[in-house]
């Protein structure tokens, strides 16, 4: 899917003690659609460094808590508003009204894998969204293409199915990516965009 990015963005910074947190801004145009999109993660399963390639196509330099980014889809202006919680908040009220929310691990780190169900099961006591309400997605996050692989791709399929059985959920997809590559997240985090915009925007980008 190919979309016209506007340089647009505000965000939140924070350190690990949060104790040093500040916030940068810029005037933000009127937009006709919003959407938010939750990554969910064990800390330091890559997630920030997904959010800063999308955002800026940047290695992460400091912990956020979420980014916009405004792009114009068939004349329309969208602004995505990305959450990436690094282990402060409530991570069920940040998924509060949710559109998407990606359940994240590092391939190379069992243990993000083996703490999926700590973070997802944070989302699903809340009442809105519930799991069968927003676009999910399951994903195995590799630091760079040399990156050794613990979890096999099998695990993150088998992961994704048993959510999408659970709390029946019409469909609950699987990825790998590198988070040094570009296009790969910005292809990524599109097709997310336009399932959205297709369920809750009637907008097909095909």
């Amino acid at each position: 899917t190919k979309v016209l990015v506007q340089v647009r963005e505000m965000g939140s910074s924070s350190s690990k003690n949060n104790n040093n947190k500040k916030e940068i801004s810029v005037a933000q145009p009127n937009s006709d659609i919003f959407i938010k999109i939750v990554f969910l993660g064990y800390m330091d399963s890559g997630q920030q460094a997904i959010v800063h390639r999308f955002c800026d196509d940047i290695e992460p330099k400091e912990n956020i808590d979420f980014k916009i980014k405004i792009i114009t889809v068939k004349g329309r202006t969208v602004r995505l508003q990305i959450y990436c919680p690094y282990g402060v908040g409530s991570i069920g009220s940040l998924c509060l009204r949710a559109s998407g929310v990606f359940v994240c691990y590092d391939v190379s780190k069992r243990e993000t894998y083996n703490m999926m169900d700590d973070r997802f099961g944070e989302m699903t006591k809340r009442t809105s969204p519930r799991p069968n309400e927003v676009c999910l997605q399951v994903l195995g996050i590799k630091r760079d293409a040399d990156s050794k692989t613990v979890v096999d791709s099998s695990d993150g399929q088998q992961y994704a199915k048993r959510i999408e059985e659970y709390y029946k959920c019409p469909e609950v997809v699987f990825s790998e990516v590198t988070t040094t590559d570009y296009e790969s997240v910005h292809t990524l985090v599109m097709q997310m965009v336009a399932t959205i915009l297709k369920k809750e925007h009637n907008m097909d980008l095909d």
